[in-house]
């Protein structure tokens, strides 16, 4: 008897080559890619399984080893990793703040330089030639509202306009009568009412 391969739904192989089926054996024949489906899913399980509870177990774990790997009960104060830890987190910040710095300045020489030299190859008349302006002065005019502008423009001047109008007019009217009380005749001992 042959045995066929394993994954296969049929079982010992007599020697005519003809294969055996065991009935019941395959309610569901699944083909070979989805049995392959079937294992990474089962080893996946079991992989992302065992993360989630190694997550656990250090998040319980975690303050109680922080306790005595960082701050050991009898080692002195000045001795101790945390201490370690705290300085040298200390000196990567003050090496960052001045990598920083440092990195500010060389932009500030280096970005100028590299502009001017950019500006020099780059033919400007050729770029602008493949700009489409008049649809670009569109979009901004659009953008801008001109005729609320010219409305709110004109208004105000207008405005102007009629107040300076209306103080002049006043102004003609108090002449206006201080002309006329000049000219009237007045009589005397009658106050004026």
């Amino acid at each position: 008897m042959r045995v066929i391969p394993a994954g296969s739904d049929d079982v010992p192989m007599p020697k005519n080559g003809t294969p055996v089926r065991r009935p019941g054996l395959a309610l569901f024949p699944l083909p070979p890619v989805s049995r392959f489906d079937v294992g990474v899913a089962a080893v996946t399980g079991v992989v992302g399984g065992a993360t989630a509870a190694s997550r656990r177990l250090v998040a319980l774990g975690k303050p109680v080893a922080e306790a005595l790997v960082l701050s050991p009960p009898l080692v002195p104060e000045r001795y101790q990793p945390r201490r370690v830890v705290e300085l040298l987190a200390l000196r990567g910040s003050q090496q960052r703040q001045d990598l920083s710095e440092e990195l500010a300045a060389v932009l500030d020489r280096a970005v100028p330089l590299v502009v001017d030299e950019l500006l020099r190859r780059v033919d400007l008349d050729a770029v602008i030639a493949r700009l489409d302006l008049a649809k670009l002065a569109e979009e901004v005019i659009a953008s801008v509202d001109l005729p609320e502008i010219i409305r709110e423009s004109t208004s105000a001047v207008s405005s102007e306009t009629v107040r300076e109008v209306r103080m002049r007019s006043i102004s003609g009217d108090e002449a206006v009568g201080r002309a006329m009380e000049r000219l009237r005749p007045r009589r005397r001992g009658v106050p004026d009412t």
